[in-house]
This record gives C-alpha cells, structure tokens and sequence, in this order.
C-alpha cells in the first residue's frame, strides 16, 4: 500500500522502522524481557486474526540464502526499474543536438515492473510529490532527459511542474518485455 497512487515520504522508512523494531526486541530479549511463547498459535492470535494461514516450516527453516546478498546501490535516487531507464536517456542525449526534437520515447521493462508502473499510470504520469517522482519510471526519464542528469534537485516542486518533462512524459509510452520478464 505505501507503493500505490501518490507515495507518502513514509515508504521510504518503512524497512528501517521494521530493523529498528527488531533491534529494539532483540536488545530487550538479551536483558531478560520475554513475550508470550503461543503468540501465534492462540485463539486470537497473529495466525487467526492476521495471517488467516501461517506456514510455520518457512520461519523454522535452516537458512540457506541470506537476504544481504539481494542488496544491490542504486546509481539514482530512483525507483529500481528506473535505473536502466535513466542511465539510458542519459546516454541517448548526449548523442543528440537538441533533446527536445524528441517525438517519441518508449520504455520497455520487465512484466511486473510494466504491472506497477502501470497500475498507478496518473500518479506517475503527474507525481505530486518526490516520493512519487522517484517511484516513477517515466519522470525520471523525462527528467533525465530535460536535464541531463537524475539527482535530488530533479525530484523538487519546480521539476514535478516543469512542463518540459511533462511534455516528455506525454511522449513516453512504457511496454512489457517478455525478454526482460524471463530474465
């Protein structure tokens, strides 16, 4: 839900928030604090009353593969499917004269990036805010495009209303790619 429509600043604590809490309950844990042992089992519980369905072998299993090595540094402050398409845009207008004699720009991402960049198609095609700018594939490469670089000064209020980007925008159409889905 944080994702949808036009993103709250909050998103982006989310999963700082969640490790805070975990490190706070842990410190707890180490100094004696303990919590009630059949939290998810009891009749009023997380299972019964969240979950609906808990499958407890998924969280008693041996790990195998550690989330850290999923981690990855982002060359923009951008959302993830925008990152190729920034560096992209980036380097077409330095081969061209005059970026604005662009007609048409299509953006081509993998099937679940095209799903969620598409469901909220008007809070991306007019981010209201940066959160939503820097969720959206699009602006962020019709700023590039109009500025020649995707930095934090791009994500302002004077670049969510730049209607050369958002000249850009309406010229930017976004297609799945199957070949991109398989990889």
């Amino acid at each position: 839900a944080t994702g949808r429509g036009q993103i709250a600043a909050s998103k982006a604590s989310v999963d700082g928030m969640v490790a805070h809490q975990a490190l706070i309950a842990t410190l707890l844990a180490r100094h004696g604090l303990r919590g009630k042992l059949t939290t998810f089992e009891d009749p009023g519980g997380f299972v019964a009353d969240v979950a609906r369905h808990f499958d407890e072998s998924m969280l008693l299993a041996p790990m195998t593969r550690f989330r850290i090595l999923d981690a990855y540094t982002k060359q923009f402050n951008a959302v993830k499917c925008a990152q190729s398409a920034a560096g992209s845009v980036l380097r077409l207008r330095s081969a061209l004269t005059d970026w604005s004699e662009v007609s048409h720009l299509t953006l081509r991402l993998c099937e679940r990036d095209w799903r969620n960049q598409t469901r909220d198609a008007a809070a991306r095609r007019r981010p209201g805010n940066r959160d939503t700018a820097n969720h959206s594939v699009v602006f962020c490469a019709a700023a590039a495009l109009v500025d020649g670089q995707l930095q934090a000064r791009q994500f302002n209020e004077a670049h969510l209303a730049d209607e050369r980007i958002l000249s850009i925008i309406d010229r930017t159409e976004i297609e799945p790619d199957a070949g991109l889905t398989a990889y």
